[in-house]
This record gives C-alpha cells, structure tokens and sequence, in this order.
C-alpha cells in the first residue's frame, strides 16, 4: 500500500472509531496541527499539566525500539516527568502535514532541538525526529490519539 493510501487508511479507522461529535467542533486541519504546536511549546517550558490537555485518556506513544510503547495518559504522564526531570527541552516543531475529516485528523512532521541535561555530568541529547500523530475530536477540541515518533535519520 502506497503512504498516501496508507495515510487515508488510517485517517479512515480513526475517524469510525471516534466520539460522533462533529470536526466542525474541533476545527480544521490547521487547527489539529496547532495541537502539535502547542505540545512542543508546553514542552518547552515543561508544562506537564498544559501538554496533558492535549492527548485523550486512552491514548498510544509508539516509541522507537526498544522503548516499549506508552499506554494510557497515566503512563505517558509518567514519561513526561522522567523527561522533565532529566531535561530542559529546546525544542522546534515543523509541522508538514494536516488532514481532517469527520473527527479524526493526522499531522506529520519534523521535531527538532535538544535535551539539555540538568546535571551537567550527562550529555545533551539532539533531537531530529519524524511524527506522525493521529488526533481524534474529544469534548470539542482535537486531542492526540495515537502518536509515533522515529528519528530522522
């Protein structure tokens, strides 16, 4: 299957799987892309509480291997904390593309920046990885439902 059937195919699950509130609600494409944004820049400050807000309650991390995926905001949460308690994000998001339709949107793009490390004895990590995020519209707004990440190179 080609990645844009590949990418429809997807788009199309997600969407019959979701709420039954209208897109409309939710807003546009762009507006499933400023959820991205909007993780990134919580991030960056580490905003626990603000990125929460942006995933459902059931929702995936699927992480590079060997990591294994995150299951539930509860264990993503957890992620979250080990993250910003380690590190201070730098982070910069290109966002490459955004579909939705019905209750359902994609945005896939390109993160970028570095990890600075709290304690100085541990180096920064560089970060450049590809997204794929699968958004779903939960109580009137677009929310991640599923995300991917990989590096880029």
């Amino acid at each position: 299957m080609s990645p844009r059937k590949s990418f429809a195919a997807v788009l199309a699950a997600l969407a019959v799987s979701c709420t039954g509130v209208s897109s409309r609600a939710c807003g546009d494409a762009g507006t499933a892309g400023a959820v991205m944004r909007d993780i990134v820049t919580a991030d960056n400050t580490r905003d626990i509480e603000r990125v929460m807000t942006d995933y459902t309650d059931d929702a995936v991390w699927v992480q590079t291997p060997p990591a294994p995926s995150l299951h539930g905001s509860r264990e993503i949460r957890e992620n979250y904390q080990r993250i910003y308690g380690a590190f201070n994000p730098s982070l910069s998001i290109v966002v490459e593309a955004a579909d939705a339709r019905q209750d359902a949107a994609i945005v896939t793009g390109r993160i970028t920046g570095t990890l600075s490390p709290q304690m100085t004895e541990v180096p920064a990590r560089q970060v450049d990885d590809r997204f794929e995020a699968m958004l779903r519209c939960d109580h009137g707004r677009w929310r991640v439902a599923r995300i991917s990440s990989a590096p880029a190179h």
